[in-house]
């Protein structure tokens, strides 16, 4: 007879070496299983780009509402002027460092697969045209139109529409709201475009 094989009639005791293990006392343990971070990661990246994108989009569409309660609450045009532009240059700074944050995660987030490369490429172009607009309306509009206001005395509403200083204003006013929404309106692409990641 074969060593190792039962003969006709008798239990094969050949076990496992688990339960053989078992058998002598020990317990029964899984093997263990290593944990990577890399869904961690990926939901950290994720859940902070999300509040970003939540954040500069949030207050683009929040402040035409500031501005209307501004206006229609003010007597003061001047004044209304005044608190509106200080909101827009915050809110101005605020996308600009949201989408700084926006970009530094997308980039991140291809070391872990976070999201697909053409998510992560349309992501940062639409991103940093959002910044260029933004920069430019405040960097460039808003200095013109305060330059024009100040050169009509302080209050743009003293001087007549068809004075070339007003004229000049309600220009770059009208720039100033244009670009308001194409920002915006690259805000809800990458809602879109981050939603299909999801």
């Amino acid at each position: 007879m074969r060593a190792g094989k039962a003969a006709p009639g008798q239990r094969d005791h050949h076990f496992p070496q688990s339960e053989t293990a078992a058998c002598n006392g020990r317990p029964l343990v899984p093997p263990r299983q290593t944990r990577y971070p890399v869904p961690v990661m990926k939901t950290f990246l994720r859940t902070f780009l999300w509040l970003a994108l939540v954040v500069w989009l949030g207050g683009l569409l929040f402040f035409p509402i500031t501005a209307w309660a501004a206006f229609s609450t003010l007597t003061d045009t001047h004044a209304a002027g005044t608190i509106v532009a200080r909101c827009l240059g915050v809110l101005h700074h605020e996308g600009l460092i949201a989408g700084l944050v926006i970009v530094i995660l997308l980039l991140l987030g291809r070391g872990v697969r976070a999201w697909h490369t053409s998510t992560m490429t349309i992501g940062i172009v639409i991103t940093l045209i959002m910044m260029g607009l933004t920069a430019f309306s405040q960097f460039s509009i808003i200095p013109r139109m305060e330059a024009y206001r100040i050169a009509a005395g302080g209050a743009i509403d003293d001087v007549p529409k068809n004075d070339s200083r007003h004229v000049a204003f309600d220009r770059l006013h009208n720039t100033s709201v244009n670009v308001e929404e194409a920002v915006m309106l690259g805000g809800v692409i990458l809602v879109v475009v981050f939603a299909r990641e999801s």
